[in-house]
């Protein structure tokens, strides 16, 4: 059950960057981006929603194209890239505009790529159990309560965490941490 374990290791990884950027964005988009309050949160909204609509396409081109694995694959590539986008979106670079615009290409990216990995996980896990081996329904349940607690797990260790060192350092630095945890999902 090794591929099991990569799972579990991925889904780690994925969710504490997910997290980590989910925690800081609002702040983000204040602080670096210069939004107002409500317009930051409307972004942030949009942000979510992109995901779910990215959920619905990465369910689509497993099914239908790609098979759960390779989207799997595939689809963590952008979302890596989306984070190491605001890292380099965090450098003021005197053109507010175009900071916002590589932002925003890069949240773009990580929606993309956090929505369509969604649905592909657990199948992943689910595909690599034989169906006629004994205890199969036992097996599977066993994959999914720790795929979820692995979730759950690196998520409060990252909405934790990465508050911590946003006092001690840059976004600029975080975001390059949480793309770094990200990579290491592949």
């Amino acid at each position: 059950m090794k591929t099991t374990a990569y799972l579990h290791l991925y889904k780690a990884a994925e969710r504490a960057a997910f997290f980590g950027c989910a925690v800081l964005l609002q702040l983000y988009l204040e602080r670096v981006l210069d939004f107002s309050v409500s317009d930051a949160l409307a972004w942030r909204s949009y942000f979510t929603a992109a995901i779910f609509f990215f959920t619905i396409i990465g369910a689509w081109a497993a099914d239908a194209h790609l098979g759960s694995f390779l989207s799997l694959l595939l689809f963590t590539v952008p979302y890596t890239l989306g984070f190491f986008g605001l890292c380099v979106a965090s450098f003021s670079c005197g053109d507010l505009f175009r900071q916002r615009l590589f932002a925003f290409v890069s949240l773009l990216l990580l929606a993309l790529g956090s929505g369509a990995t969604k649905p592909c996980g657990t199948v992943v896990g689910a595909e690599q159990i034989p169906k006629d081996e004994a205890g199969y329904d036992a097996q599977v349940k066993d994959f999914m309560n720790t795929f979820y607690q692995v979730c759950q797990i690196s998520g409060l260790c990252s909405v934790t965490l990465t508050p911590m060192l946003m006092q001690s350092t840059s976004y600029t630095l975080v975001f390059a941490m949480l793309g770094v945890v990200s990579l290491t999902s592949l």
